[in-house]
């Protein structure tokens, strides 16, 4: 007769919930990590995504500013040449005119 007592029978169902409720928990806490797990193994690959493609952007970009400044140091070295060339013509040409015996 104790098994039909109101009392137990509200007893037993109350330990069945929160039995039922301690599982539902476990259950959500193990989802809850692996559902962070997973975002953070998300977020350590894009991440290294963002990196590499920065790394891609930036070895362009230096590559174009050393192409642009082996570039601009050619040009600087051939008007230097064309520079001494003109001088030195200019320099032959006044020995030359010097040469003849004009006076000044």
């Amino acid at each position: 007769m104790p098994d039909d007592c109101p009392h137990t029978m509200q007893i037993g169902a109350l330990d069945a919930r929160v039995t039922a409720l301690e599982k539902s928990l476990d259950a959500n806490s193990l989802s809850f990590e692996s559902r962070l797990n997973e975002l953070s193994l998300k977020m350590q690959l894009n991440a290294d995504q963002v990196l590499e493609e920065k790394s891609k952007k930036s070895g362009f970009f230096r590559g174009v500013h050393i192409t642009a400044t082996l570039t601009g140091y050619f040009v600087l070295m051939v008007l230097l040449l064309i520079a001494g060339k003109i001088t030195g013509g200019i320099d032959q040409f006044i020995k030359m005119i010097a040469s003849l015996g004009f006076k000044v």
